[in-house]
């Protein structure tokens, strides 16, 4: 049976949004052939855009778009589904903004068209979730949702609750970022390898923030062939950026050099956005080496102005946080007393809505200054501060091996909180670090006793206070104060 353009259409459609690439670029270029309704024919080319920015040539898949859109005649529909594409291809470099004035113009034309309709909600999702704007995100599923309700497409409607999931880890919600993956998991599995891929790389991505590293870097390895093996280039870009992130919390040479592949693949695709995203874990894994180790052959130590280049493109493309997270490497690298160029680091600045991981790295670089003038005092409170914003994190999570995992994000500080007590020469400040650290390291809560009363009145409650005359608070409060 000889199948019309229009059945070709839905069938290539069908085969991209299952992640059939190859399949469905067969269909539509067939479908192109054989139609002969210039609506349909743009409709038909806006597809195959797709699939052309997916293996990697966006410049040639928005001049596709933007041809289309020339063309006389167009349905009010068609020119949306059109100006869907570009905000896809906008969302792909990166300009969020720009991105999702497209898909609200899109959104605006396509009319009471669910099959349309709910991609685009989908897609703009995205851009509000990169964007931080979470509820516009949560809005924009649900719309898609119930579009996919109406069209019956389980696939895409899988996609829907994937996206939720994406947004839970956006708000730090480890354990339901991975309950609604997996409730989606299934379908998007079973559509496609392609699919399948796509699944492990965001929940590789909770593993990460999970403190899961290695689990997350055999996942992101395997995503990135598949990525590589189906011509996606930006997707296999993605999938070595995570990996680098990843690497940057253990091994931060490893992790220099997937950044730098991250940030060669993006600007092959023209994704500048990400590219610097790309270059900010390079700078921050070459600043977290051991200051007494030497420089690898080749590779030059950041200076003050590649930091400072780097964090002003990343906050003009609204990456506040990343950008915050490398001017913080780079004031810890300068806190310990590594000669650098002479550049004074500016003073600690971190986004309200920082994740947990940014807050920890301000308190390491605020004890890091303290030690570094011999303020160990500070530098104990301010790593027992850090310390304890971690253990309220921690506290919200029902999961024991997931809370124990957390705790490689306070690893800095408890390394700073202990040389500090070390270097105090007190044994009681010693052994409050050392349990400290061994009881976040079992997470099991801290056990400190109640003061002993004191008989006779106004006697001290232990030995420990009897050397210190007038004291009036407990053992507690003195560990708290070290």
């Amino acid at each position: 049976m000889t199948l019309s353009a229009s059945e070709l259409y839905r069938r290539g459609r069908a085969h991209l949004n299952a992640g059939r690439n190859a399949a469905g670029r067969r269909a539509l270029a067939l479908a192109a052939a054989r139609a002969d309704d210039g609506d349909l024919q743009a409709r038909i080319v806006g597809s195959l855009a797709a699939v052309t920015a997916r293996q990697g040539d966006g410049a040639t898949a928005e001049r596709l778009c933007r041809d289309a859109l020339a063309l006389s005649g167009l349905s009010a529909g068609t020119e949306a589904v059109l100006y869907g594409q570009l905000g896809l291809l906008t969302l792909e470099r990166g300009d969020l903004d720009g991105s999702v004035a497209l898909f609200d113009r899109a959104i605006a034309g396509i009319g009471d068209d669910a099959e349309h309709r709910g991609p685009i909600h989908l897609n703009r999702s995205v851009a509000h979730m990169q964007a931080g704007r979470l509820a516009a995100a949560r809005e924009d599923l649900e719309r898609a949702a119930a579009d996919y309700a109406t069209t019956g497409s389980e696939v895409e409607r899988a996609m829907a609750v994937h996206n939720a999931g994406y947004v839970a880890l956006y708000e730090g919600d480890l354990i339901r970022a991975l309950a609604v993956m997996s409730e989606a998991h299934s379908a998007l599995a079973a559509a496609s390898v392609v699919n399948a891929a796509i699944c492990e790389l965001d929940r590789a991505e909770v593993l990460r923030d999970a403190g899961m590293a290695t689990d997350a870097e055999r996942s992101l390895e395997r995503v990135a062939q598949v990525f590589g093996a189906h011509r996606m280039s930006q997707a296999r870009g993605e999938a070595e950026y995570h990996l680098a992130r990843s690497q940057l919390t253990h091994a931060p040479d490893r992790a220099a050099q997937s950044a730098v592949r991250a940030a060669r693949t993006f600007r092959r695709v023209g994704s500048e956005w990400w590219a610097l995203r790309a270059d900010a874990v390079r700078v921050r894994a070459l600043l977290d080496r051991n200051p007494d180790r030497r420089w690898p052959h080749r590779v030059q130590p950041p200076t003050s102005a590649e930091v400072a280049r780097i964090a002003a493109g990343l906050e003009a493309r609204g990456l506040r946080t990343d950008a915050a997270a490398l001017r913080l490497s780079w004031q810890l690298w300068s806190a310990h007393g590594v000669p650098r160029d002479g550049a004074r680091a500016p003073r600690i600045r971190i986004p309200t809505d920082a994740p947990i991981q940014v807050r920890m790295l301000a308190r390491e670089v605020r004890s890091a200054r303290a030690a570094a003038r011999g303020d160990d005092a500070a530098a104990r409170r301010h790593s027992a501060e850090g310390l304890d914003d971690l253990a309220e994190w921690q506290a919200s999570f029902g999961s024991l091996d997931l809370a124990s995992s957390l705790v490689m994000h306070g690893a800095g500080l408890i390394y700073s909180g202990l040389s500090a007590a070390v270097r105090s020469a007190n044994p009681e400040v010693v052994f409050d670090w050392s349990e400290r650290a061994r009881h976040l390291a079992q997470q099991s809560v801290p056990l400190r006793p109640r003061p002993i009363p004191r008989w006779p009145p106004n006697s001290p409650s232990c030995a420990s206070c009897a050397r210190r005359p007038g004291r009036r608070t407990g053992c507690r409060a003195r560990a708290r104060a070290s």
